[in-house]
């Protein structure tokens, strides 16, 4: 059997009782001490002892306390902060219990009275006291390698919920931050967690609305909300994409829709918890919509307004160029002429609205030129008279006729009646007074009444009415497109946005001043020109006769028919033709026996400008005249492009007809 060993050091200033305990330690008998032998170091003072304990480390020490050099406890505990780790047997002369068990305090594994020891006794202390030493020291490592263990544990386990922590902190922002509005609701419909985008609806903070019902907090949507999850809960799925409309606190005049999805909320054992929900704010998205759906009517009004301008100026043609044909042989001064005379002005007033239509759908050129603006606002109240209510008391306030405008007629006709219109409706119910006034403005380098106004002179329109007011909100908006506060059916929301437009377009600006229940004040400054004012055009014919072959191509037989009359008046031989096919034909057969082509441009199988290329082709040189009732696929800069030499939109005048041809012949 393999016997461990183990070193003693003996600190006993006696040698005969050091020789004893050296004898009983040294016995080696296998049978009496199986398990270990030992090696005993002897040392007879503290001092020597120290000395070796500096170089070597001894598995037990055999301590007496009463040493030459030492005496008492402070032998032990000189020893033990030598050796902390080194088990210490006191050996003591005296049979003192108090001694022992102070020592025992003090450091020491054991102790023993010398008197009453023997090699069995001295045996078993020793490899009792070792043994425990052993095992508090396994004990120990066990303990500090556990507490490792621990302390590592802890630490990732500090770790992990820092991480966690941080994570619930940025999932808890990205929940608060989400553009859209997020929440739980539980099965009874409190809510459990909320955004603050799903709290504004309420108009309170998220923090108040946990534990609350969803009837309480939000009691707008709060109906549809717990019908969808209802049905989450009984089918235990998701319910995506229901549109929702409602108000919201915070505005409760202004109409919402949302897009909301639902998904049932369940704990990590699979018990269902409540059912989320994601709600987005989609108004402007509805609004956008709208503003297409109207975008796209514009656009089909503007393809009708077209088609309608063709067919209308061809119908204008005919009875305008018959009335001037009538006029120019009438006796001045006659009943007759009278009649004739307002016929061709009822006409012009016909030629003028088409051209508003066109303005409104957005498919007309402005015609801008010098004009005096009181006689646009009378005749513009005029059009208008018919459909004011007689509640509606009518005043001017027109400090001069001669004020003068760079301006588009049809345009600032339009502006005058958008801005009397929605004055009217505003006093439709109590009636009121309408007032338009008209005044010069002088705008100076530091004093400008409106933003974006240019130092110099303005001509100032002011439409006021008494009517209802207008909301402070609803004002800031007022020029929106397609922002509107009238009933469906009732208003597009284009009036006031056009009339901003035009407005800018002609250098000016416009602003309102308004008060609920006291009526609005629109200002519109457009800038005062000098210039003379262009007179409109008189009727009158030239007294020289044309000379000249001219071929005349329109699929309109009436217009061709006047066509024929107006210029053979003139002086001028005609040849007509109602297809433009047919004309192509009989010009290749004899293209020099005509002197100047006029045709129309919108004719089945062979429009007017595709004529004009083939005809220019055979005789580059001949003058040709295009005119069009309307389109938008012809201009004049593509007409010149061709060749063609005067392009007009119908009707003209016979005057200016007769003056343009005279001067294609004469070159």
């Amino acid at each position: 059997m393999n016997r461990s060993s183990a070193t003693i050091l003996l600190i006993e200033d006696s040698l005969t009782a050091a020789g004893v305990i050296v004898e009983m330690l040294l016995d080696t008998d296998v049978e009496k001490w199986p398990t270990r032998v030992f090696a005993v170091e002897h040392r007879e003072t503290l001092a020597r002892g120290l000395d070796y304990l500096d170089h070597w480390k001894p598995d037990i020490v055999l301590l007496d306390l009463n040493l030459p050099d030492s005496e008492g406890l402070d032998t032990l505990v000189r020893v033990h902060e030598y050796v902390p780790n080194v088990p210490i047997i006191v050996l003591t002369g005296m049979d003192d219990e108090s001694l022992g068990v102070t020592a025992l305090q003090k450091g020491a594994q054991d102790y023993w009275p010398k008197d009453e020891i023997s090699p069995t006794i001295l045996i078993r202390l020793v490899n009792y006291a070792i043994e425990r030493h052993q095992l508090f020291n396994e004990l120990e490592m066990r303990v500090e390698q556990r507490t490792s263990e621990l302390r590592v544990a802890n630490e990732l386990l500090q770790e992990n919920e820092l991480r966690l922590n941080q994570q619930l902190a940025e999932l808890k922002h990205i929940y608060n931050a989400s553009p859209v509005g997020l929440c739980i609701l539980s099965t009874d419909g409190r809510f459990l967690r909320i955004n603050e985008v799903m709290a504004q609806i309420s108009g309170k903070t998220a923090e108040s609305h946990t534990s609350k019902f969803i009837i309480d907090m939000i009691p707008e949507i709060a109906d549809q909300v717990k019908e969808v999850c209802k049905q989450v809960i009984q089918d235990d799925s998701p319910v995506l994409n229901v549109e929702m409309t409602g108000f919201v606190s915070a505005a409760p005049e202004t109409k919402k829709n949302w897009l909301t999805s639902y998904y049932p909320v369940k704990t990590g054992d699979g018990l269902l918890l409540g059912v989320g929900m994601i709600m987005q704010d989609i108004t402007e998205h509805k609004n956008l919509e709208t503003q297409l759906r109207q975008s796209q009517k514009m656009e089909s009004l503007g393809t009708l307004a077209g088609g309608i301008a063709h067919e209308f100026n061809n119908v204008l043609g005919i009875i305008q160029g018959y009335s001037q044909l009538l006029l120019k042989n009438m006796q001045e001064g006659s009943e007759e002429k009278d009649y004739i005379d307002s016929m061709y002005k009822a006409g012009q007033r016909a030629v003028n609205l088409v051209r508003q239509i066109l303005t409104f759908s957005r498919m007309d050129e402005q015609q801008l030129r010098v004009l005096k603006i009181a006689p646009v606002i009378e005749e513009s109240l005029m059009l208008m008279r018919a459909t004011i209510p007689a509640t509606v008391e009518i005043r001017q306030e027109i400090l001069s006729d001669n004020f003068s405008i760079f301006a588009d007629p049809s345009q600032l006709q339009q502006v005058i009646i958008n801005l009397c219109a929605n004055a009217v409706q505003s006093m439709q119910d109590e009636g009121g007074i309408l007032t338009i006034s008209l005044q010069e403005e002088q705008c100076y380098k530091n004093e400008q009444p409106l933003p974006g106004l240019s130092e110099g002179g303005y001509v100032k329109l002011m439409v006021r009415d008494t009517g209802c007011g207008i909301p402070a909100d609803v004002k800031e908006r007022i020029f929106d497109p397609f922002f509107t506060t009238k009933e469906v059916g009732k208003g597009t929301g284009l009036g006031l946005s056009i009339t901003h437009s035009i407005v800018e377009q002609h250098g000016g600006a416009i602003a309102v001043e308004s008060r609920v229940g006291e009526g609005s004040t629109f200002y519109i400054y457009f800038p005062m020109v000098k210039d003379k004012v262009q007179d409109q055009v008189i009727i009158e014919f030239s007294e020289e006769q044309g000379k000249g072959h001219i071929m005349v191509v329109d699929d309109e037989l009436y217009l061709t028919r006047f066509y024929e009359t107006m210029l053979n008046q003139l002086g001028y031989e005609v040849t007509v033709f109602n297809s433009s096919v047919d004309a192509r034909e009989e010009f290749f057969l004899n293209p020099d026996q005509f002197d100047l082509v006029f045709t129309d441009y919108t004719m089945p199988h062979l429009t007017g400008d595709k004529l004009s290329e083939e005809v220019l082709k055979i005789r580059p040189d001949l003058p040709i005249v295009l005119a069009t009732g309307y389109s938008d696929a012809i201009s004049e800069e593509k007409a010149k492009e061709i060749g063609i030499r005067e392009f007009f939109i119908k009707p003209v005048e016979v005057s200016e007809f007769n003056r343009i041809i005279q001067n294609l012949l004469k070159v």
